[in-house]
């Protein structure tokens, strides 16, 4: 979202090639493009490994939320699960009781409901396809990552399963242990490496900082 949509009848915003400047009448303050409303792209390339994280040094508390677009991911293991976890204190957490989800999806032309009310992770998608050209995606939106409250998030997702088959999905899930800040997202498959894909991460300001 462009900044200059956010001004309101007291100022008014203008931008130049590196910061913005806020006048309403009487003063201007000067703000750089990294404190603007809005959408700022954090993250972004090519992956391939056992995981992709993301961690304290692009999670932090500047932003209200984050959105994480993953494209073309490929697993190396046919039929793996796409899976999302979280890290508290730099510690990345797996233990069998530590989230919860819930999705909606259809599998070709049946639709079912998936939910798992304690689990070691988030399952964004399952049975995908290692073949080439067969690929997931996914748009992931992560609200109160640093808040002390229960850290949720939402995605919708496509891929193909083994069959082949096309497959889609909406859900959501998140951390059962709420009491503590989030200060890191992990993308990984249930077995083996992520082949290939491509991902760029999102943060999301709702409040000008200066």
């Amino acid at each position: 979202r462009d900044a200059a949509a956010s001004a309101s009848a007291a100022g008014r915003l203008r931008r130049n090639s590196t910061r913005l400047s806020w006048h309403n009448g009487t003063a201007a303050q000067q703000i750089p493009h990294s404190s603007e409303l809005g959408n700022v792209l954090l993250a972004a390339g090519s992956a391939s490994g056992a995981t992709l994280d993301f961690t304290s040094t692009v999670i932090t508390s500047t932003y209200d939320k984050y959105i994480l677009e993953l494209s073309n991911f490929l697993p190396a293991t046919d039929n793996a699960d796409l899976w999302v976890r979280l890290s508290q204190a730099a510690s990345f957490l797996a233990g069998v009781a530590d989230y919860n989800w819930f999705r909606e999806q259809s599998v070709g032309a049946g639709l079912s409901e998936n939910v798992d009310l304690s689990d070691a992770q988030v399952v964004v998608a399952n049975a995908n396809s290692n073949v080439a050209g067969e690929t997931s995606h996914a748009t992931i939106v992560f609200d109160s990552l640093t808040a002390t409250a229960f850290h949720h998030f939402r995605w919708t997702a496509q891929w193909m399963t083994t069959t082949p088959l096309l497959a889609w999905n909406t859900g959501v899930g998140g951390l059962l242990s709420s009491t503590v800040a989030v200060d890191g997202i992990r993308v990984m498959y249930s077995t083996g490496n992520i082949a290939s894909g491509e991902y760029a991460l999102f943060g999301i300001r709702k409040t000008i900082t200066t």
